[in-house]
């Protein structure tokens, strides 16, 4: 529990987590009965199939979820002897790592025991507080606040979590706090697991993707457009506007970042002075952007199925082994989407930079 290496503090949460689970009293066996599983509501790449694992149709995103299935493997010949109550299988371990990889939130453990400067991070699975669920950070109701870090390096976060306390005094509780008034009883309080997270790191670490993720990338082949010439033509073909659905203008965000290496952050729909393209600069363009359509045109038809395809699957509510199967469906659909609303970026802006010989702001 104490040790500074991370692969040892993960496993002393997963064991923890188990101990409590089997052990913890009632609580527990409540809250155990109430977390997910492989079948329901726990869609991680630690307990899907080979077969769901393939259908992400990412052979990246696959090589990576082997690695981290060996890595708990060898974590399991780690367990001490009698470390929970009762058998303990890899499936077991598996549930456990999923759980807290998926759930946990990192805290600073504060200064050391001497005062010094301690910049570990623990993870803190806290009932209630995992609940929450992810989203675009634009939409985030909520933040984590957690009171694991005034102090006494692992083992003062230690005392604290088996102590108790409140979060302002010292403690070892979590809670959320909205940013705003809630507006109903109905009204689902959410949290952003990482701002900056892809989809290809949100089903690595949870399990899902989503929906016009502004995080996302599609490949650049070396090739940069204009920031300020390409916002413009999606403002004045309309591809932007007040009209575009909310998914939609966050996938534009990410075409647009994809295509010109970036965008500064905080000003993701904000309008650009400089876009004055003339002569060389417009055919230069011109030809950059053919390049580059064909380069994700290449990425959409590498696919095994369509996204009509995979919508028409989605449609069917067809029942999966494990929750991941039907989460790696949405994770290529997404990806397609994303890749058609590119495509359809792209044209738009070969038409907006064939419109005139002269292009000027």
């Amino acid at each position: 529990m104490f040790s500074k290496d991370e692969d040892d503090r993960e496993l002393a949460v997963v064991l923890w987590l188990l101990f409590a689970t089997r052990a913890g009293g009632d609580i527990w066996e409540a809250y155990a009965a109430w977390l997910p599983t492989a079948a329901n509501g726990l869609p991680s790449t630690l307990l899907a199939t080979d077969e769901e694992l393939a259908s992400t149709q990412n052979e990246a995103l696959v090589r990576r979820a082997r690695e981290v299935r060996s890595l708990v493997s060898l974590a399991f010949d780690r367990v001490p002897f009698g470390a929970v109550p009762g058998k303990l299988t890899p499936d077991d371990l598996r549930w456990g790592y999923a759980l807290v990889t998926s759930r946990a939130i990192a805290a600073e453990v504060g200064a050391d025991e001497e005062g010094g400067a301690d910049d570990t991070q623990v993870a803190v699975l806290a009932p209630c507080v995992d609940m929450a669920n992810h989203v675009d950070i634009a939409n985030v109701t909520a933040l984590k606040k957690i009171g694991a870090s005034d102090g006494g390096g692992l083992k003062g976060a230690y005392w604290r979590v088996v102590t108790g306390g409140s979060v302002d005094g010292g403690g070892g509780a979590c809670c959320l706090e909205t940013n705003r008034p809630i507006q109903g009883a109905d009204e689902e309080v959410t949290i952003s697991y990482q701002p900056d997270a892809s989809n290809d790191e949100l089903m690595e670490s949870y399990g899902f993707s989503l929906r016009g993720n502004r995080n996302d990338r599609l490949g650049g082949a070396n090739i940069t457009l204009r920031l300020g010439a390409f916002r413009q033509a999606m403002e004045e073909s309309g591809v932007l506007g007040g009209s575009t659905p909310e998914e939609d203008v966050r996938r534009i965000i990410a075409v647009t970042a994809s295509a010109c290496g970036g965008i500064p952050p905080g000003r993701e729909l904000v309008a650009d002075d400089d876009w004055t393209l003339e002569g060389d600069d417009i055919q230069r363009e011109l030809d950059d952007a053919v390049k580059l359509g064909e380069a994700w045109e290449r990425e959409l038809d590498a696919f095994a199925t369509t996204l009509e395809e995979d919508e028409a699957e989605l449609l069917e509510n067809r029942k999966y082994t494990t929750a991941f199967g039907r989460a790696a469906v949405e994770y290529r659909a997404e990806r397609k989407r994303l890749l058609g609303v590119g495509l359809g970026a792209l044209s738009a802006y070969v038409d907006w930079l064939c419109a005139d010989d002269d292009v000027e702001g």
